[in-house]
């Protein structure tokens, strides 16, 4: 924001947003709770949740309470206060696909060919979700999610943390746009 708004960025030493690593789990004993549980689900009021439903439950009650952002807002002079999660996982897509293709008949026309074929593929994927709230009185004025992925083939290879910068350039223009007018330059033709 500092390199590509006019927007002032206040040096604000904030604690995130709770800690859900494992370590952090297993020192609160949340950890056991969810092992002693089968495949992954936890019987929690009615229904049973995954561990990374719970998590995103607590975020979400963390992102919501008014209270604490208003307090927050007072200490900084009431300013737009941007909060959210970013999640970056690695995905397999294997499976088929279709593939289409052109050849030459006996007389030279082009004929189209369908086939499906079965791909080994791997993806990144960032999922951002941001919420925009204002210093004032601790409430949420807009809230946006942008989700990117980058799919590779079986031969190639790509480092998680190249995939990683190359999804975060995607996302940033359009968190952008939404603080500060964009300008587009471009070339319009008219046809007559």
């Amino acid at each position: 924001m500092r390199i590509n708004s006019r927007l002032s960025v206040i040096e604000a030493e904030v604690e995130p947003l709770g800690d859900f690593s494992d370590e952090a789990l297993e020192t609160s004993g949340l950890a056991a709770m969810f092992d002693e549980m089968a495949a992954d689900a936890v019987a929690i009021g009615d229904g049973d949740i995954s561990r990374q439903e719970w998590i995103d439950l607590e975020q979400d009650k963390l992102l919501e309470d008014v209270d604490y952002w208003r307090r927050l807002g007072e200490e900084f002079e009431e300013p737009l206060i941007v909060s959210g999660r970013l999640r970056f996982a690695a995905e397999e897509r294997s499976g088929f696909s279709r593939r289409d293709r052109y050849v030459r008949g006996a007389f030279n026309q082009p004929r189209l060919v369908r086939s499906t074929q079965f791909q080994e593929r791997s993806a990144y994927t960032l999922s951002a979700e941001f919420y925009f709230i204002d210093g004032r009185d601790g409430r949420t004025i807009h809230r946006e999610r942008f989700t990117e992925e980058v799919i590779f083939g079986r031969d190639e290879e790509s480092s998680a943390l190249s995939s990683y910068f190359e999804l975060m350039d995607r996302v940033l223009p359009n968190f952008l746009s939404i603080l500060t007018p964009q300008t587009f330059r471009g070339t319009r033709i008219l046809l007559r």
